[in-house]
């Protein structure tokens, strides 16, 4: 269960390629954000959204095991329903955050944050319209969601990395990757993939499902 991100340019369409390396192996279905679509009702609340997608999950797979992923900020939406899912007695079976950033005052995505913006802008012709409802909806979920971690996980959890960072660092200037790659010190096991945060879901999004299918095989799952 893939969970679009909360940003402008997000929907389910950003799991296209990584999907399509499951085929004939996996079903993998993604879930749109509440509000994003035109005339959508926006959320009064976090718990309202856990519900929501905990219900979409539990519709969704029934009995079933399942995996909840989310690339970028929808990792922090998995996160969550796989929290409300386990409050319920039926929590996932492990969760995925692919380039995930947790939402607090000292994560290192805030020092890019307007070049990543602006990253979503270049791409903005390749996936959807970043309208007015699309821009008020990201604007709500992040206030809505402020600092924000979820309770502890019975679930594995699995980080995957960009290796590179999410914008060129200026010439002459050298980035660590403390300075720039996300960490999150519950994720059980940590992975570096190919790309930046953009490109590991677009031309290398194929290599980030293989190291994703590696760990999951390797789980039993």
């Amino acid at each position: 269960m893939c969970f679009s991100s909360y940003v402008a340019l997000a929907g389910v369409h950003q799991y296209a390629r990584f999907a399509s390396a499951f085929r004939g192996r996996r079903d993998v279905w993604a879930l749109p954000t509440q509000g994003f679509g035109s005339g959508e009702l926006l959320p009064a609340t976090f718990d309202a959204v856990a519900d929501l997608h905990a219900d979409a999950v539990a519709r969704t797979v029934g009995e079933g095991p399942a995996v909840l992923l989310g690339s970028s900020s929808g990792g922090i939406l998995a996160l969550q329903a796989a929290r409300r899912l386990q409050e319920r007695g039926t929590p996932p079976s492990a969760v995925v955050l692919l380039d995930t950033y947790m939402p607090r005052a000292d994560s290192p995505f805030l020092r890019f944050s307007q070049q990543m913006l602006g990253g979503m802008f270049d791409r903005e012709s390749m996936f959807a319209h970043m309208d007015t409802d699309r821009l008020t909806a990201m604007s709500w979920y992040v206030a809505l969601i402020g600092e924000w971690e979820p309770g502890p996980l019975e679930c594995p959890v699995l980080l995957v990395r960009s290796s590179e960072p999410p914008v060129p660092p200026a010439p002459g200037e050298e980035l660590r990757p403390e300075e720039w790659q996300t960490t999150w010190e519950r994720a059980g096991t940590v992975l570096d993939v190919t790309g930046n945060h953009f490109t590991m879901m677009e031309s290398f999004a194929r290599s980030t499902a293989a190291a994703t299918e590696d760990w999951l095989t390797g789980l039993g799952f």
